[in-house]
């Protein structure tokens, strides 16, 4: 998670929404219907890859040297399962691509689902399919000398489950990553 206590604005583009990332300590808030940019130094590929990740629906916050990517779990991942959808690979080897541009970086792949079902089962299946796509990650060779992964099954929901929206926007896998110090 960011770890700034300033309210940053930064752009996230899901669903052809903008949005505004709040964060206190380590609580991450998105508010719909404000719009911002947070500006850092990326290179032009970087900054490409990270354009063409925006038109697939994968939401970007960027906040320094540390960008953290927000993949819809129901695009990704088979229904109720950590089975990765065929279509998912492309969008997955542009991830591969992107991470290749960050020579000794540290990545953190975090799963969350929504509030349905047992919390045992939710948090199963959120550390599953954050190694999984860990796993897809060292299989194409991502050069990182720190790889974890967590799941936190329905804690840290960015929207409220009463709604099948908000359960949607819920269950997400965020890969989050910075480069080491030289």
């Amino acid at each position: 998670m960011i770890g700034i206590r300033a309210c940053v604005k930064v752009m996230l583009l899901i669903s052809s929404v903008s949005l505004v990332a709040c964060s206190t300590q380590n609580n991450l808030t998105l508010n719909p219907s404000s719009r911002g940019i947070l500006v850092a130094n990326y290179t032009v590929e970087q900054e490409t890859l990270l354009r063409r990740l925006q038109e697939k629906q994968i939401g970007i916050i960027k906040a320094g040297e540390q960008v953290t990517l927000i993949l819809p779990a129901d695009e990704f991942f088979q229904p109720c399962s950590s089975v990765i959808r065929v279509n998912a690979y492309s969008v997955f080897n542009e991830i591969v691509m992107l991470l290749r541009t960050y020579p000794k970086t540290s990545v953190i792949i975090t799963g969350y689902t929504d509030n349905l079902g047992s919390s045992q089962r939710n948090m199963a299946l959120s550390r599953q399919r954050a190694r999984v796509t860990a796993d897809y990650l060292w299989s194409q060779d991502v050069d990182t000398r720190l790889l974890y992964t967590e799941g936190k099954g329905s804690d840290g929901p960015l929207a409220d489950n009463a709604s099948l929206n908000g359960q949607r926007w819920n269950r997400r896998i965020e890969i989050t990553f910075q480069r080491l110090p030289e």
